[in-house]
């Protein structure tokens, strides 16, 4: 495996992807205000964080293309950062590598354990952008149900992120609701 080291640049050479490189996709990742803001804060209190999450740059026309990190690039900028840790792409790299890392840089492999996130304090793993689910004790189905005949049928629609185990979740519910609410179908 070949490595690469870290290099200081300054953040005026740096620019986010936008689709200025032959053959390389725009930056598909949209930023949120919110995050965005959370990120910054997050810059903040831990500025050395940025020496081991580095952006992934590209040599361009005399300049670097951020192809990881774009966000961070943002927000580095706007801090007032003047050098910018990042990790320098070989030029000869092809357009269908550079595509594959700056979604591969994204994209979430696991999943959180939540009974192992109860060493955190919520308030900070919110400050994180973890998004905590809410605690089964404080799920009240009983609102959605009406008290009327057995004919009576309510529709709930459960909107799942792509990464979700689907058939886990179903099982889930069906077994909570059979133990609140017998002859309850989930489909």
């Amino acid at each position: 495996m070949k490595t690469t080291s870290l290099t200081l640049i300054d953040q005026s050479l740096l620019d986010n992807n936008e689709g200025q490189v032959h053959g390389l996709h725009p930056n598909p990742r949209e930023i949120d205000k919110d995050n965005f803001d959370r990120l910054k804060i997050q810059i903040q209190e831990y500025p050395e964080l940025i020496d081991y999450r580095a952006l992934m740059v590209y040599p361009h026309k005399g300049r670097y293309v951020a192809i990881g990190g774009n966000m961070r690039l943002r927000a580095l900028k706007e801090l007032g950062f003047e050098k910018i840790p990042c990790f320098i792409i070989p030029e000869e790299t092809e357009p269908e590598a550079l595509n594959a890392f700056q979604i591969l840089d994204n994209v979430p492999f696991g999943r959180w354990d939540f009974s192992k996130l109860t060493a955190w304090d919520n308030s900070q793993l919110r400050d994180f952008n973890i998004n905590i689910p809410v605690p089964e004790s404080s799920l009240n189905l009983g609102e959605f149900f009406d008290e009327g005949d057995d004919e009576t049928k309510t529709k709930i629609i459960v909107l799942l992120p792509e990464s979700a185990d689907k058939d886990e979740i179903k099982e889930q519910l069906k077994s909570q609701l059979n133990n609140n609410y017998p002859g309850c179908k989930v489909k």
